[in-house]
């Protein structure tokens, strides 16, 4: 959860971001920028694009690039693109799970995925912030992408669906009071603390490093003028070149202090210089009186933190130890095995969505519903409206008896005819999804485009007397992908419940959690577009199995759907666990 600023006099507006370990020690970590985002991305596609061209390099000894492509149809081409963009997803995935949450071009930045806990993001996690890019750029240029961004300010659609941040490690606020002992000007008589409160010492903290950016004359009047309203009497007769140096005595004075802002402040400067000596000794051995040493430090900086998070310490100074604390925790931590995570992803948490939201999907299939009643109706009414909706080149395939789907059997292209239905159906998937960013309007009136324009496909036909084939062409895969259509435009149907009604939600949260569920109800949807792109594009053509045998075998599929969402997606009583 992103935190919200305090107030702007106590400390610079920033973002960043509340982590919590599993000891539930709090975290908070800096928020890496779009525009340090964008860089790291500049960087890892740079490298991504010199591969690239390495690979054409390589690739022109056997073959002519330029000739190889311009062969393709647009299918191919629509592949080539798909397939550019998984290299692409895949790069960042291994570069996540194996380097540590970092690309090439992140490592550069400073910057670091992690998880809500504060480690990398395992496969499923990566696989899945990395694959929504491809909804990001939806529904066109970077909208989806846009859209989230202006919401969380730092966090795409994939970072809010995976649980993840994109942390700036070489952003930290370092150890305040070495700042202070140069601005004191050396070693001098510590002076009696004055009575300032918290809010005067981080205010007197703050001008002091903001005067260090900025010319002497410049800074003299700053430190002046903030002394005069922290502590008039203290400022009463004072130089004003000497302001600084003085509320930099009197902060070192207070740090002295056993009890304080100040003093909490040089306990976690101290908790982190500990700990990143026991963490360099433990680079150079093991043994066992370094990790009790290690333990030891983690133990004491999860306590110091702790104990400024109820101070209501400013966030700023808690990010070193954060960030020490953080890189401490990822040395030591063992992850579970990938298997296991994905075994849960698809044997629990998918099909649990789905479940869940049956009836958002019962709602979305209403609305398809509705616009093939809507779609057929008007293409049977009238010809001339029919064929402007199904478009002329289906129109012409249509009059002439709707046999396209032989030509799959009689040339014997059912793989390639597999592949070419399950991307469409995915891409169609992916839009219907998508569209819900802009508040589930969008979703509901692709799901409606869409049943016009199946149903006036079936609407024409029968108005010609050759919706017969079209009826048997569909038998077999239709109740599982119009089911998958629906399914995908509930998990859009999700974004928009999150903007128009977060409830007592903050807008971010709300989108961050029905973005999670919305994406696991399109991860559901494509499980079904790739099952059933085999039976439309090897079963549903030609006349090798009668209707009634596609009939059967399309029931039979969507039973089996919804089995699988029943028999993982219900939740078990605690009584029958623990029989």
């Amino acid at each position: 959860m992103v935190s919200a600023s305090r107030p702007a006099d106590l400390e610079r507006d920033e973002r960043v971001a509340r982590l919590w370990t599993a000891e539930r020690v709090p975290l908070i970590v800096p928020l890496a920028g779009i525009g340090e985002r964008a860089l790291a991305y500049l960087a890892d596609l740079l490298v991504l694009v010199l591969a690239l061209i390495g690979a054409l390099f390589i690739y022109n000894f056997w073959g002519d690039i330029e000739q190889d492509l311009g062969a393709l149809g647009a299918f191919g081409t629509v592949l080539v693109l798909l397939a550019l963009f998984a290299l692409a997803a895949l790069y960042d995935v291994a570069w996540e799970t194996l380097g540590g949450g970092r690309t090439p071009g992140k490592r550069m930045l400073g910057l670091r995925v992690v998880t809500r806990r504060g480690d990398r993001p395992d496969l499923l996690a990566s696989l899945l912030r990395n694959a929504l890019r491809l909804i990001d750029f939806m529904p066109a240029g970077y909208g989806v992408g846009a859209v989230a961004l202006f919401f969380t300010g730092t966090r795409r659609l994939g970072d809010l669906v995976a649980d993840t941040f994109v942390v700036n490690e070489r952003n930290a606020v370092g150890d305040p009071l070495v700042l202070c002992r140069t601005a004191a000007g050396g070693a001098g008589p510590t002076p009696e603390p004055r009575p300032w409160t918290d809010t005067d010492l981080v205010r007197a903290l703050s001008m002091i490093e903001r005067s260090a950016r900025v010319d002497a004359g410049t800074a003299r009047a700053l430190c002046g003028r903030a002394l005069v309203a922290i502590d008039a009497e203290l400022a009463a007769g004072l130089a004003p070149e000497h302001a600084r140096a003085t509320m930099a005595r009197q902060l070192l004075a207070h740090a002295a202090l056993p009890t304080g802002m100040m003093a909490q402040l040089a306990r976690l400067a101290s908790a982190a210089r500990e700990l990143d000596d026991a963490m360099a000794q433990l680079r150079d051995g093991c043994a066992l009186a370094v990790v009790d040493r290690v333990d030891g430090a983690i133990r004491k900086a999860a306590s110091e933190l702790m104990r400024a998070e109820r101070r209501q310490v400013p966030v700023r100074y808690r990010e070193a130890l954060s960030l020490t604390l953080l890189h401490a925790e990822r040395q030591r931590t063992t992850r579970p095995p990938a298997r296991k995570a994905v075994t849960r992803f698809f044997g629990h948490e998918v099909p649990a969505a789905v479940w869940s939201e049956r009836g958002l999907v019962a709602r979305a299939a209403a609305v398809l519903a509705l616009g093939l009643l809507v779609g057929g109706a008007l293409a049977y009414g009238d010809a001339e409206l029919g064929q402007a909706l199904v478009g002329d080149e289906i129109a012409d395939q249509i009059e002439r008896g709707a046999t396209w789907t032989n030509r799959i059997e009689a040339d014997g292209t059912f793989a390639q005819a597999s592949a070419q239905i399950i991307v469409n159906n995915v891409m169609v998937g992916v839009r219907v999804f998508a569209l819900g960013i802009l508040g589930g309007v969008a979703t509901l009136l692709g799901l409606v485009s869409n049943g016009v324009q199946i149903g006036a496909v079936f609407g024409y036909a029968l108005r010609l007397g050759t919706a017969d084939t079209l009826l048997r062409f569909i038998l077999a895969h239709g109740p599982v992908e119009l089911t998958s259509i629906c399914i995908a435009g509930a998990g859009g149907m999700c974004l928009g419940r999150a903007l128009i009604s977060p409830g007592r939600r903050t807008c971010m949260r709300a989108l961050r959690e029905e973005g999670a569920r919305g994406a696991r109800l399109l991860v559901a949807a494509v499980v079904g577009f790739l099952c059933i792109g085999s039976v439309e594009g090897f079963v549903s053509p030609g006349r090798a199995f009668p209707a009634w045998l596609n009939a059967l075998l399309g029931l039979g599929l969507w039973l089996l759907l919804w089995g699988w969402v029943r028999a993982f997606g219900v939740p078990r009583q605690a009584g029958s666990e623990a029989r």
